[in-house]
């Protein structure tokens, strides 16, 4: 069973999500930011694999970023770094002690430079798929040897992105 939810960020934009209330770890796994080049995304771009974890027994939380499917404001990656402070902070208010994040390629970059420089975020380990580098003024390059929890990158071994966990492994101390 599915809960759609409605989180607020500090800035007053509406989130709208979907809840997948089941284990002791919470999952927040967020969707790729929708640029000119790539087309819209949302949070059902990420639907068969929330359904996963989900039925593997994991709480999963899967938003629509602002600007994307049914949440109110504008695509702005440096904005949406408010996104994942509410979104984190949704997951604590539930009393989730172990709170993992899965970033989805435009949102693996924001979503680790959130976790560097924002103090109230705190999650247990983040997985990161199909990144890029860097992403509107995020790098993983500068932010990774910041994070000190667990990383997992989860690439393909084709296309533009194909060569980035080898790029990164020496700024990951926690690989």
């Amino acid at each position: 069973e599915v809960e759609t939810v409605t989180i607020t960020t500090e800035d007053d934009i509406a989130l709208n999500a979907e809840y997948y209330k089941r284990g002791s770890t919470a999952v927040l796994y967020t969707h790729h930011i929708a640029t000119t080049r790539s087309g819209p995304f949302d949070l059902t771009s990420n639907a068969p694999y929330t359904w996963t974890l989900a039925n593997s027994g994991y709480t999963v939380l899967a938003p629509d970023l602002r600007g994307h499917g049914q949440s109110e404001g504008d695509i702005h990656v440096n904005r949406t770094k408010q996104d994942m402070t509410a979104l984190h902070q949704f997951l604590v208010d539930e009393g989730f002690e172990t709170i993992v994040s899965f970033n989805v390629w435009g949102s693996a970059p924001m979503a680790v430079n959130a976790q560097v420089s924002d103090d109230t975020i705190d999650f247990d380990g983040m997985a990161l798929l199909f990144t890029p580098l860097a992403r509107n003024g995020n790098d993983l390059v500068t932010d990774l040897p910041n994070v000190t929890v667990p990383v997992w990158i989860v690439q393909s071994d084709f296309g533009s992105t194909g060569g980035v966990p080898k790029r990164l492994a020496p700024y990951t101390p926690n690989l």
